[in-house]
């Protein structure tokens, strides 16, 4: 398996301020080979 999956902390390329270079290479991985996410994501993203 090539895939991986994504926990909360890791959503900080949401935020410009906290944004960096593994960040940003993270989401172009997820942009093309797409990831998983727990079924709390949601939850977690909100508080």
């Amino acid at each position: 398996m090539t895939g991986f999956v994504l926990d909360c902390s890791i959503a900080d390329w949401c935020f410009e301020d906290e944004a960096s270079e593994i960040c940003d290479s993270l989401l172009e991985r997820v942009r093309d080979e797409g990831a998983l996410v727990p079924s709390l994501w949601h939850l977690e993203l909100i508080v």
